[in-house]
């Protein structure tokens, strides 16, 4: 699936959600911004927006403003509450909030580490 995003200089970008998106999140202004890992693209909807188109594609709202793609997820932390994404050769790790522990889980069960 692609999407359009904005870079920081505003230019119009289409990304392949499946391919290059790691995660979502908003930022102190509550724009939603996509992160792939080498950048950062912002989007052109809200989080609530993105949530609801892309959760049958693969992704996750893990907490109040962070979307995650579950095909870069491959572990969950129950300690820490976080997920690991395959990320670039860094772990990277997003916090999960309570109330989406349950799906995460679920969403992992199935799931096998990244080659």
């Amino acid at each position: 699936m692609q999407i359009p995003v904005k870079d920081t200089k505003g230019n119009i970008h289409m990304l392949d959600v499946h391919r290059d998106v790691l995660y979502m999140q908003t930022n102190r202004k509550g724009s939603l911004l996509f992160h792939t890992g080498n950048e950062v693209f912002q989007s052109i909807q809200r989080v609530e927006e993105w949530a609801l188109l892309l959760d049958s594609a693969g992704f996750l709202r893990v907490d109040r403003g962070t979307i995650v793609n579950l095909s870069k997820a491959w572990l969950y932390d129950p300690e820490l509450k976080v997920i690991n994404l395959q990320a670039n050769e860094e772990p990277l790790y997003i916090p999960v909030s309570s109330k989406s522990i349950q799906e995460i889980i679920q969403a992992l069960r199935g799931s096998v580490e990244p080659s």
